[in-house]
């Protein structure tokens, strides 16, 4: 499965986490292909949001040194690629803007939706990331996010902004800004694999 995002990446104490009441699951339309939604948002104040465990610069180095990533120094990136569509990605998990409108996000032609009903084995989608990193006093306060790839690749996409040492990792939550809800990074992708 594919998901496509208009998110803000934050980190939350796992603490945070852990006590954080869920709401039911979304019946809202960031999320078209699931009915009903597995993903309950949760209950977390904007205070109870940490910063990444890396620092901006790291972020850029790393992003820099990966090979298939555009980073300019600023912290704006974008990554592309493509895949073969086939029975096992071609639904689409969305998390974001204007779900139901053709099922693409918003702006530019690039974004290609995911098959819905099966196809060729030549056929390819194209998928893409793109965003800003957000600087905060010592780490990388938060990622905005914005782009539809398949489940793999996001999860490959998102170990960049982990910390070197695993146990200082934490939790990442996705914002979703124009719904004020918080998402457990974990239960979106669970839910799309």
């Amino acid at each position: 499965m594919w998901v496509g995002i208009q998110v803000l990446l934050h980190s939350v104490e796992p603490t945070i986490l852990e006590k954080a009441a869920r709401h039911p699951a979304l019946e809202i339309d960031a999320i078209a292909d699931l009915n009903p939604s597995p993903i309950q948002p949760l209950k977390i104040n904007a205070d109870g949001l940490s910063p990444l465990p890396i620092t901006f610069d790291q972020a850029v180095n790393r992003m820099q040194s990966a090979g298939n990533i555009y980073c300019e120094g600023d912290g704006s990136f974008v990554v592309c690629g493509n895949q073969i569509a086939d029975a096992k990605n071609q639904h689409t998990l969305w998390i974001g803007r204007d779900a139901k409108r053709g099922k693409i996000l918003p702006t530019a032609d690039w974004r290609f939706a995911a098959p819905d009903s099966p196809h060729d084995s030549n056929s390819k989608v194209v998928w893409r990331i793109e965003g800003n990193l957000v600087d905060g006093s010592e780490h990388l306060n938060h990622v905005q996010m914005i782009g539809f790839a398949p489940v793999p690749v996001w999860r490959e996409f998102l170990k960049i902004f982990a910390s070197e040492r695993a146990e200082k990792d934490l939790p990442c939550v996705f914002q979703l800004q124009q719904f004020g809800i918080f998402l457990d990074v974990d239960d979106v992708l669970n839910a799309a694999s």
